[in-house]
């Protein structure tokens, strides 16, 4: 499946648990594969091997549905390891086990904030919690721009 947004969700992108082998696409690419189908009578698309392609922008970027509102254009998804205990949707009907998933949000920031003050903690057993929550952010950068 083919899934795209419609213009007035155009940067919509999230990381959807869907149940058939699928791709979500942004308005604009949409709109690009829609405009190839609809140019000849015999379209065909191929599926390559995953790979991992680097330095692309605009990646990385914050998920659109962070509580970080001000980043809307942008995401950022991440490969987690993922319990077993459920399926990825949650859905009763849903009896897939996986051991990776695409996660984002808070879902992500908290564990790798918790990463790093466990890190922090180790090297400076005698820091507070505001000594460590400053080291944070006066270390910290942003990788991510408001357009």
């Amino acid at each position: 499946m083919i899934l795209s947004n419609q213009p007035s969700t155009a940067f919509g992108l999230i990381a959807e648990p869907h149940l058939l082998p699928a791709s979500q696409l942004t308005a604009e690419d949409g709109a690009a594969v829609f405009a190839y189908i609809n140019s000849t009578r015999s379209p065909v698309a191929l599926l390559g091997a995953v790979s991992t392609i680097l330095n692309v922008k605009p990646a990385p970027v914050m998920a659109k549905f962070s509580s970080q509102a001000r980043y809307y254009r942008s995401r950022l998804n991440i490969l987690a390891a993922f319990s077993e205990a459920s399926s990825p949707t949650g859905l009763s009907f849903d009896n897939r086990v996986v051991k990776f998933h695409v996660l984002s949000g808070t879902s992500m920031s908290c564990p790798h904030i918790a990463g790093v003050v466990a890190l922090l903690k180790a090297l400076h057993p005698d820091w507070s919690p505001a000594a460590i929550s400053s080291a944070i952010i006066t270390t910290g950068f942003s990788l991510i721009r408001c357009h």
